[in-house]
């Protein structure tokens, strides 16, 4: 599993990934309240032996990303959290990747679909 830190959304995020690098087969976890990259390595494996680039991200102020002061994360004009997604898909050099989020996660993937409709194959 390869590590890297990347800005977006005025964070310094944590990425793990897994799978070939390719930018347009690729799938991006988002983790749920108290949790981090890791609570998706089992399933990055699995996407990743499926020959796509599976990619998932500590959410700022979660495991090693920084936090983001004064952050307003489902704004209704401006909402945080679905710029900190298309930040690091764009980050990543991503063409619409398929997104994955579950609990908080899944909540934050639904408005990132609304918000960024083109940037996003599907949304699970």
């Amino acid at each position: 599993m390869r590590r890297a830190t990347i800005e977006a959304a005025g964070s310094r995020i944590r990425v793990i990934e897994d799978g070939p690098g390719t930018r347009r087969s690729a799938v991006l976890f988002v983790h749920g309240v108290g949790g981090w990259a890791e609570n998706w390595s089992e399933t990055i494996e699995r996407v990743a032996a499926s020959g796509r680039r599976a990619i998932a991200f500590d959410l700022p102020g979660f495991g090693e990303s920084t936090a983001v002061a004064g952050a307003r994360y489902f704004d209704p004009r401006d909402p945080f959290y679905p710029a900190v997604v298309d930040g690091v898909r764009r980050a990543l050099g991503l063409e619409r990747p398929h997104l994955v989020g579950h609990s908080l996660g899944g909540g934050i993937v639904g408005v990132a679909g609304v918000v960024h409709p083109r940037a996003w194959r599907s949304l699970t």
